[in-house]
């Protein structure tokens, strides 16, 4: 190799070089970081969403949605690939799809446990809107006062397990769970059931 002969050399001043610099997209490594020290992401899960090239998205998410960091992550890297484990087609699905169904959690209008059965759905729909997923999974949250009377039923179903008091609340919470899942906030079914669990109706197994 040689120098040209018929073009001049040119002088990068130490100015130049550092604006260059300047405009240099950042590393996996700065980006994974960032997403750490940003949004509070474990560094795993900050790799994921690098991995996954899924950077934009969830950052976008995260300013418009108001769900937490951790939810919209999980989202995009974890349950994604679950969902592929099933064989279903999560490349079909478009970021604008994944932010609706956020932007629905972030407004109350889904719980984050329902985010699995609304993807499978829209998976194995083709072009549908997470709206009509939620409706055609009847994922419409209860009000308290349904909640309560799932808890409540539970409750009467389970006499042996509320005769161990809270030994058996995890078990409790599971059925309670089972039959409210993806519309319900699970901290609201823990309060429910632990007021439930309390009160005098309870211990006298009405």
């Amino acid at each position: 190799m040689y120098p040209e002969t018929d073009v001049p050399p040119v002088r990068l001043s130490p100015d130049y070089i550092e604006a260059l610099r300047a405009r240099l997209p950042e590393t996996p490594e700065q980006t994974a970081r960032r997403l750490v020290e940003e949004y509070g992401l474990n560094e795993k899960l900050a790799w994921q969403v690098v991995d996954e090239e899924r950077v934009e998205l969830f950052e976008r998410a995260a300013r418009e949605t108001g769900v937490p960091a951790t939810v919209i992550a999980t989202t995009l890297t974890e349950t994604l690939k679950s969902l592929r484990r099933e064989g279903l087609d999560v490349e079909a699905l478009s970021d604008e799809q994944l932010l609706e169904l956020l932007e629905m959690v972030g407004r109350g209008e889904l719980f984050k446990e329902a985010i699995p059965d609304v993807l499978r759905w829209l998976c194995e729909n083709r072009g549908r809107s997470p709206r009509e997923a939620a409706e055609a999974l009847g994922l419409r949250p209860l009000s308290e006062e349904e909640l309560r009377t799932v808890v409540e039923e539970v409750i009467a179903s389970a006499p042996e397990l509320v005769k161990k008091g809270r030994r058996a609340f995890g078990k409790l919470m599971g059925l309670v769970m089972k039959r409210v899942r993806g519309r319900a906030d699970p901290a609201k079914v823990s309060a429910l059931l632990e007021e439930a669990l309390s009160s005098g109706a309870v211990r006298r197994g009405v």
